[in-house]
């Protein structure tokens, strides 16, 4: 009887571990399964990188999103509170217009954030396309950015996430709410937001290291 117990026992242990293993019970792969619908971005004053915090409704601090500053092509990095990596968006050097490629180890899919010129062309602002495992899932105006709100569209032209700029605050801070029904991941928006606040900065601090050359001159 003891031996059979033994036996049991060293029987259930082995099942807690490999549900442990192939679970996604552990810390990386929950931050991006559970990673909330409605959550905010902030930008981080003293930081090394470009740096966007993220933060859910409670206050919690989930993660940042920042940019990578060796590399030879631009790199976004979503990271979790220990500094471990969870995704990347790596623009590309070859594309027409701007395109970033977001994977991570941790999920299967593949998100592509793409430029669509000849549309871009023809409308205000520059218009950009999500693109899921090859197949476009939403579609982005990034001139609603200036406006301080944008919403995102799905395939069929329903507003399934938004962007909103949190206007009480001393830095530049978003509010991003994502449709359950939605067909993009709740991060993949943060990484959209977070890549046009954070070349939106840079784009104005290379405007005033131009406009000090030129008095200097």
């Amino acid at each position: 009887v003891v031996c059979m117990l033994v036996k049991f026992l060293f029987l259930c242990l082995c099942v807690s571990l490999s549900v442990a293993w192939f679970d996604d019970d552990d810390g990386d792969v929950n931050v991006l399964k559970n990673f909330p619908h409605e959550y905010s971005v902030t930008s981080k004053i003293l930081s090394m990188h470009h740096r966007m915090t993220v933060e859910s409704e409670a206050g919690d601090k989930i993660g940042s999103f920042y940019k990578k500053i060796i590399s030879a092509r631009d790199v976004y990095v979503l990271e979790d509170n220990s500094g471990g990596d969870l995704a990347t968006a790596t623009k590309s050097l070859i594309s027409w217009g701007a395109e970033y490629t977001i994977e991570s180890d941790l999920v299967s899919s593949v998100y592509t954030i793409q430029e669509n010129k000849i549309s871009s062309a023809v409308h205000v602002g520059d218009i950009f396309t999500i693109e899921k495992d090859g197949e476009e899932v939403a579609r982005i105006q990034k001139t609603d950015i200036v406006r301080d709100v944008l919403e995102i569209e799905d395939s069929h032209g329903a507003i399934c996430a938004s962007v909103k700029k949190t206007l009480l605050s001393l830095r530049d801070s978003w509010s991003i709410s994502v449709a359950r029904s939605c067909d993009l991941e709740p991060w993949v928006v943060g990484f959209f937001t977070s890549i046009v606040q954070i070349e939106t900065d840079e784009n104005e601090h290379d405007d005033d290291d131009d406009d000090d050359d030129h008095d200097e001159l």
